[in-house]
């Protein structure tokens, strides 16, 4: 178990090393954001990976695709799946 300080300059720590997601272009859609991860992110990761995330960016393009990304987000994806 963490000491309560070793815990703060943990979180801490992780705090100035993340930054925080890039704000969305004006006017861009669900598949073109997929499109972007697809071709510039999704190459790092394990063949078991990419399988799982590909079966995952298929149901959202499914849905989602043509809907601007600002409209997009996880109360959207709820209301859709659940």
């Amino acid at each position: 178990m963490r000491s309560a300080h070793a815990q703060g300059k943990l979180v801490a720590k992780v705090r100035d090393t993340v930054q925080p997601a890039p704000k969305p272009e004006p006017g861009l859609s669900v598949n073109e954001l997929l499109l972007r991860d697809v071709t510039q992110e999704l190459p790092r990761f394990s063949d078991a990976e990419r399988h799982c995330q590909m079966c995952a960016l298929r149901i959202v393009r499914k849905f989602f695709g043509a809907l601007p990304v600002t409209e997009f987000g996880p109360l959207r994806l709820r209301w859709k799946c659940c």
